[in-house]
């Protein structure tokens, strides 16, 4: 017994569904694009912040760098007439000093007070940090 109905040629779908198609459509499709510029606005944000904190911790420094750049640290009392000089105690309390040729410090502290020396302990560079 047969169903009646005509048998399924070989060019005609088995489904009523039309196939999938990738989707490719660059107008409606912009997840990368969106994710990229959510990924720029994070990093602009990001270098803001740096910009701000710099701005503070420089303006944090401005005095003591009227007070002590160009001047040599005296560490044993002695010192020259014409040479500015300052000590240990004219520092804050919270204060870090590199010394000419050593190495950065990997901790961030920004209420320190930082001071780079040259080869002649003369201060070439302060912050706070």
């Amino acid at each position: 017994m047969t169903s009646g109905a005509a048998p399924l040629s070989p060019e005609e779908p088995t489904s009523t569904h039309a196939p999938a198609q990738p989707h490719n459509d660059p107008d409606t499709d912009n997840s990368a694009d969106i994710e990229r510029a959510e990924i720029e606005a994070a990093e602009a944000d990001e270098a803001r912040r740096d910009a701000e904190e710099f701005e503070k911790r420089s303006a944090r420094a401005a005095p003591w760098k009227a007070k002590l750049m160009g001047k040599r640290l005296v560490k044993d009392g002695s010192q020259q007439a014409s040479d500015p000089t300052f000590t240990i105690a004219d520092l804050p309390s919270n204060h870090r000093v590199s010394g000419y040729g050593k190495g950065e410090w990997a901790d961030d502290d920004e209420y320190r007070l930082s001071i780079y020396l040259d080869e002649r302990d003369v201060v070439v560079e302060l912050c706070f940090g």
